[in-house]
């Protein structure tokens, strides 16, 4: 998890500021570290995002473009890890991947569950 952590940029943004844009290609994995961020569809909320909450997962996973707007409902601190930094990663420790994903699982799970 350490090389892992290396590997991701950390991020803030302001109350109010837009994380993701609906439509958005994704080329990135994002993790939030403080802070809560609402998903908007519609102009409707969706969910709410807390510290430990992956965004923008299922667009990074079905290399589809974003299905909500994310903006963030208070001073937002977040990790990026960029595709190409991950796939590299992967390339030398295919085991990385499995753990990845089997973390954005788990954090799915969690959020169908609020």
């Amino acid at each position: 998890m350490r090389r892992l952590l290396r590997l991701a940029k950390t991020h803030d943004i302001k109350k109010g500021e837009v994380l993701i844009m609906k439509d958005q290609e994704l080329n990135a994995l994002l993790l939030i570290l403080s802070g809560r961020a609402r998903v908007e569809a519609n102009g409707q909320q969706r969910a709410m995002l807390y510290p430990g909450d992956f965004v923008g997962e299922m667009s990074f996973v079905s290399r589809k473009p974003t299905s909500a707007d994310v903006i963030a409902e208070e001073p937002l601190r977040y990790l990026v890890w960029e595709a190409e930094t991950l796939e590299q990663l992967y390339v030398r420790d295919p085991e990385m991947k499995d753990a990845l994903q089997s973390a954005i699982g788990m954090d799915m799970a969690n959020k169908l569950a609020r």
